[in-house]
């Protein structure tokens, strides 16, 4: 089952709250998708890291790696695989699929790789460890992959949901249910003034039609004032018959081109003084013959044309980070005692500090922190010189065919105990990364170790 399918939600009603570690081991038995276990609370997930781990059993070949800022991916790949496949050769430019896939392959053992602060991962890291799962699954390799951290995490891959479609499982480390990529953690808060794509585009076609209104309006005045330069038509008097004496400027024309003149013409005025008026100006001499003149009428002005201009608009289309280093050589780990009893202070042995398995052997309950693992004594005496004032306990174990010094502190009634001692630890211890294991765990494999020599 994907959790990018799935609907479930955090703080749901209705739903109830399961163990989030059964559902970590249900979906990699069954579905075999790497995990990413959520919260906003360092603790919470840590504390399920703690259980995974103590939970695998002794066959697991395992990888705890905490993640810190300020390490790049060439460091993380390098001890990822340092801790599974202890002086093997290996690209830390190449990809962890290719790495880890090639020599699992050689020895077919079962496999679980743990990431804390998966929050720290880049977006590269994120999709190998995805892919690392999903190739182990059709190579028939068994490959687990879990990953822990910041609600950071699950926002990378949703906003790359293309690249974790069917990959990835994600889950609420308080309440363990499977949470969608569509969840309201997962999403980022967009203030009002945020340009969108849908703001942008309703923004884009605002200015443009506001610039197509200014641009006709333009136009239209630009033509009005053209229009106001024409020059004004003058007025033309026409005379009528009544004004003319002469003959008609049509009929005289057609005379004058041998033609006949035209009936209306010649009915409209005479062509010649009759005797009765050659008589009447006789008579009156003083009286002015007015002669009509022949008006010209100018040509009129005609207008210009104009076309409307159209214009034609295409619509456009971190709370600051503790920084942790984490322990490049860590023991796998056994599955812890179920049920454990603290340990009263009279069982406990009074021994000093330093390497001795009978430490543990003897008290048979409790809890210690793991501080580190060395494979080489000049390493540990280093350690051991730049943490002069450390009350420490050690026991050799086998890991991958060879010798390893683990060193713990004390040990503690109980889990809390532990978890408040590790927090007085000193801060170039702390960024080691060390982790909470209990007194069965290790007495199984002080045990395996002794049986081995």
């Amino acid at each position: 089952m994907s959790a990018l399918a799935h609907q479930t939600t955090e703080n749901q009603p209705g739903v109830t709250s399961i163990s989030v570690n059964a559902r970590v081991d249900y979906i990699l038995r069954f579905s075999k998708q790497a995990v990413l276990v959520v919260d906003e609370d360092s603790n919470t997930y840590s504390r399920v890291g703690s259980l995974l781990l103590g939970a695998l059993p002794d066959d697991h070949n395992a990888a705890f790696v905490s993640i810190a800022a300020k390490l790049n991916d060439i460091q993380i790949r390098s001890r990822i695989v340092e801790q599974l496949f202890g002086g093997a050769l290996f690209d830390p430019e190449q990809a962890l699929t290719g790495s880890i896939i090639k020599l699992a392959s050689e020895k077919r053992e079962t496999i679980s790789i743990i990431i804390e602060h998966a929050h720290l991962l880049s977006l590269q890291l994120l999709h190998e460890l995805c892919q690392l799962a999903e190739i182990a699954k059709k190579t028939k390799l068994d490959i687990n992959v879990v990953m822990l951290g910041q609600h950071q995490a699950g926002k990378l891959v949703a906003a790359n949901k293309m690249l974790f479609t069917n990959k990835l499982s994600i889950l609420s480390a308080a309440t363990g249910q499977l949470l969608s990529l569509d969840a309201g953690v997962f999403k980022e808060a967009q203030s009002f003034f945020a340009l969108t794509f849908g703001k942008k585009a309703a923004l884009g076609f605002t200015v443009l039609l506001i610039i197509s209104a200014l641009v006709i309006t333009w136009l239209y005045q630009r033509d009005s004032l053209s229009f106001s330069d024409l020059p004004q038509q003058q007025s033309i008097t026409i005379p009528d018959g009544a004004d003319v004496f002469v003959q008609d400027l049509s009929a005289a024309k057609e005379a004058s081109a041998g033609k006949e003149p035209s009936a209306t013409a010649e009915s409209a005025t005479p062509a010649y003084a009759t005797n009765a008026d050659i008589y009447q100006a006789l008579l009156a001499p003083e009286a002015a013959i007015q002669i009509g003149k022949e008006d010209k009428i100018p040509e009129q002005a005609r207008p210009s044309d104009v076309f409307n201009a159209v214009i034609l608009a295409d619509k456009p289309v971190k709370a600051e980070q503790t920084e942790v280093k984490v322990n490049s050589e860590v023991a796998a780990p056994v599955k812890a005692a179920d049920n454990a009893v603290p340990v009263s202070q009279s069982d406990k042995v009074s021994v000093t500090s330093g390497v001795n398995p009978d430490y543990f052997l003897q008290t048979k309950q409790g809890f210690v922190i793991q501080l580190a693992g060395f494979s080489y004594p000049s390493v540990f005496k280093e350690f051991i010189a730049d943490h002069e004032q450390l009350e420490y306990f050690g026991y050799y174990r086998q890991l991958n065919g060879q010798k390893l010094l683990v060193i713990t502190s004390r040990v503690y009634d109980s889990r809390d105990e532990a978890l408040q001692a590790r927090e007085s630890l000193p801060e170039s211890v702390k960024q080691r990364g060390p982790w909470i294991k209990s007194v069965a765990a290790v007495n199984n494999e002080i045990n395996a170790f002794q049986s081995s020599q």
